[in-house]
C-alpha cells in the first residue's frame, strides 16, 4: 500500500499543480509586450555553469531560469514546493522510504535529448558517484543526499519510461526540499557526457560543462543558455519550445552582468543601462525612492544569515572562551546602523526569525569590557591572540553589502579587546569560495541564503552537519551530541518532537558559539519602472519568464 506524500514539515508543503499555474500563468497571459532584452546587474560573476559543482547564489540564480528539477519552489514563496518535472507530487511508501515519481511526458532538453526516467536516473547516478576530487566542490550534495555508501539514498530504480522510484535508507522529512535545490536540477545526459561532466574528468578546470563550454547548462527550463563570458556577462535566451506553453517567456533574452560596485549599479539604473539590479546598497534606497523611474523591490522576511566564521582547526579559535570573547567584542548594531540602513537586524540565534523552529538564544551582546575580562582569564599571550582574518573583494552579497567596510569595523572591534588582526583578502570567485570549501581560512566573513525556511536547511545542511562522519572543513567543529540531536530532529515523527529537538540543538550552539551570527538582512533589489511581472522571493529563487518590458 502506498500513500500520497504528506510530510508534516511546513517547509515541505506541496501543491498538485504545474510550475506556471496560478499567478505565474496570469502574469504570462498579461505580458504587455513581448520581446526585448533585459539587463540584470548581479553582485558577482558565476562560479561555474555546473549547478552541482557550484555553491554560489549567482550560478543558482541564473541557472535556475534554465535548469529544472523534479521539485521546485513555488514562485514568490520562501519554501512552498511544487512538482516541476515531476507530473505530480510523489507517492510515499508506508515505511517512509520509497518515493515513487511520475514524470512529465513530452518534455525535451534544450539539445533535443528526451526527458525520461533514464535521464533522471543518470543524473542521480552522477551525483551519488562524484569522484573524490570533485566532491569538495559539491558541498550541498555532500550535506544533503551524500556520496556513495554514505548517501541517504539506497537505490534509484526506473520502473517505466516516465516513472521512477527513489529509495532512502531511513525516513527523511526534508528529502523533497533537497530535490528542489538548484544543485539537483536535471541536466541532459548527452550534454553531461559531451562536456566531461559524466565523472570521467576529475580536474574541475577541464570539465567543459562546468566552465561554460560544451554541454553547459542544458536543461528543460523556459530559457536556454547562450553564453558565459567570464567577468563580463551571461546570456540566456527564450526557449520557444518550452514544454509549458503558458510559461514561455515574454522576453527574448536576459543578460546578467557582474557589477560589484553599488555606485556603478546606481549609475546604470539611472542611465537606463541596467533594467534590474539583483541587489542595491541599502544606503542607496532613499535615492531610489526619490527617482520616479526606479522602483525598490522588497523581498519580505529575511532568509539569510551573515556570520563571522571561525575554523576550529586554527588556534585560538578552538577555544570556547576565545569564541565567547569574540561574541562580546563585535558590535552588531553598529553594523546594522552603518551598512544596512534598516534592511537588517542583529542576529540573536542561528536561524533567521521567520524560519520554522527558530529560537531566540540571548546571544552575547556588545560588551568589550566583558570580552577583555574573558581574554585576560584565558592566559593567552598577544602572539596567541593573533589571527588571520579574511574577507572577499570584488563582490557584494545580499547579506554583506560592503565586505571591506564591514571587515574594518569588525577588525577594529576585535583589536580593541586584545586581538591582533592580520588583514587578508581574495577575489570572491573562484578563489575565496574554493578556499572556503577547502577549509583554508581561520577567520573569515561568510553568509548563507536559505534554500527552504526550516531549521535543517541551516543547522544541518549548510553549517554543522557532518559529511562522511566528519565535521565540515569550513569550520572543523565537532559536536557529536549536536549531530545526533539534529539527525533525530530530521527523522522526528511529528512537528512537536521536531521543535523540541531543534530547540535543543540551537541551545547547544548558543552555549558553544562555533561561529558568531552577525546579521539577518533583508536585501532590497531595484528595477526600472519599465520592468513588469517580476515576482520576488526572500530565497532568491526568482524566475524571469513572467517579466516583460514596457516603453519608456
Amino acid at each position: 500500500m502506498r500513500q500520497t506524500t504528506a510530510l508534516w514539515l511546513a517547509s515541505s508543503c506541496l501543491v498538485a499543480a504545474s510550475l506556471v499555474a496560478g499567478s505565474a500563468q496570469a502574469q504570462s497571459e498579461a505580458c504587455g509586450t513581448t520581446g526585448g532584452t533585459m539587463i540584470v546587474a548581479m553582485p558577482a560573476d558565476m562560479l561555474r555553469t555546473d549547478l552541482t559543482l557550484a555553491s554560489d547564489t549567482q550560478a543558482w540564480y541564473i541557472g535556475g531560469n534554465v535548469m529544472q528539477g523534479l521539485m521546485g519552489p513555488k514562485p514568490g514563496t520562501l519554501s512552498e514546493l511544487i512538482p516541476v518535472l515531476a507530473a505530480a507530487q510523489p507517492e510515499l511508501s508506508d515505511d517512509g522510504l520509497t518515493y515513487s515519481f511520475t514524470l512529465r511526458e513530452g518534455v525535451t532538453f534544450h539539445d533535443g535529448t528526451p526527458f525520461d526516467a533514464e535521464a533522471v536516473k543518470y543524473n542521480f547516478d552522477r551525483w551519488l558517484s562524484l569522484p573524490p576530487e570533485l566532491q569538495p566542490y559539491a558541498p550541498y550534495t555532500a550535506s544533503t543526499i551524500g556520496f556513495g555508501d554514505a548517501s541517504i539514498i539506497s537505490e534509484v530504480n526506473v520502473t517505466g519510461d516516465h516513472t521512477i522510484d527513489i529509495v532512502l535508507k531511513e525516513p527523511n522529512s526534508s528529502f523533497l526540499n533537497y530535490l528542489a535545490l538548484a544543485g539537483f536540477t536535471i541536466a541532459s545526459p548527452t550534454a553531461l557526457k559531451a562536456g566531461g561532466a559524466d565523472n570521467t574528468v576529475t580536474d574541475i578546470t577541464q570539465i567543459s560543462e562546468a566552465q561554460g563550454g560544451k554541454g553547459a547548462l542544458i536543461g528543460t527550463g523556459p530559457f536556454s543558455f547562450k553564453e558565459w563570458v567570464r567577468g563580463d556577462h551571461t546570456t540566456i535566451v527564450k526557449n520557444d519550445d518550452y514544454w509549458d506553453e503558458a510559461g514561455v517567456p515574454c522576453l527574448d533574452q536576459v543578460v546578467f552582468r557582474p557589477v560589484s560596485n553599488p555606485a556603478t549599479v546606481m549609475a546604470g539604473l539611472q542611465a537606463g543601462d541596467i533594467d534590474f539590479a539583483f541587489q542595491v546598497g541599502p544606503t542607496d534606497v532613499p535615492i531610489i525612492k526619490a527617482n520616479k523611474k526606479i522602483d525598490i523591490v522588497e523581498r519580505g522576511d529575511s532568509c539569510n544569515m551573515f556570520e563571522l566564521a571561525l575554523n576550529h582547526a586554527h588556534a585560538p579559535l578552538d577555544n570556547p572562551d576565545v569564541r565567547r570573547a569574540i561574541a562580546y567584542a563585535v558590535n552588531k548594531q553598529a553594523l546594522v546602523d552603518n551598512f544596512y540602513a534598516g534592511y537588517a537586524a542583529p542576529a540573536n540565534g542561528y536561524l533567521p526569525p521567520a524560519f520554522q523552529f527558530a529560537k531566540a538564544l540571548d546571544l552575547p551582546g556588545y560588551d568589550p569590557e566583558k570580552a577583555k575580562e574573558i581574554l585576560a582569564k584565558s592566559g593567552l599571550t598577544p602572539e596567541q591572540l593573533t589571527v588571520d582574518f579574511w574577507y572577499p573583494s570584488d563582490v557584494v552579497r545580499p547579506y554583506m553589502p560592503d565586505p571591506s567596510g564591514i571587515f574594518q569595523s569588525l577588525a577594529a572591534d576585535l583589536e580593541a579587546v586584545g586581538f591582533t588582526i592580520n588583514p587578508k583578502s581574495d577575489i570572491w570567485a573562484p578563489s575565496y569560495l574554493d578556499s572556503y570549501v577547502r577549509g583554508t581560512y581561520p577567520m573569515y566573513l561568510m553568509g548563507t541564503i536559505c534554500q527552504w525556511a526550516s531549521a535543517d536547511n541551516f543547522l544541518l545542511t549548510n553549517f554543522f552537519g557532518y559529511v562522511d562522519g566528519e565535521p565540515r572543513k569550513q569550520w572543523n567543529y565537532r559536536n557529536d551530541d549536536l549531530q545526533t540531536t539534529m539527525e533525530a530532529a530530521l527523522g522526528a515523527p511529528n512537528a512537536d518532537e521536531a521543535a523540541k529537538l531543534w530547540g535543543e540543538a540551537q541551545d547547544m550552539l548558543g552555549e558553544d558559539l562555533p561561529i558568531i551570527p552577525l546579521v539577518n538582512a533583508k536585501p532590497p533589489a531595484a528595477a526600472r519602472s519599465v520592468v513588469h511581472g517580476f515576482v520576488s522571493s526572500g530565497n532568491l529563487r526568482e524566475q524571469m519568464n513572467t517579466v516583460w518590458l514596457s516603453q519608456e
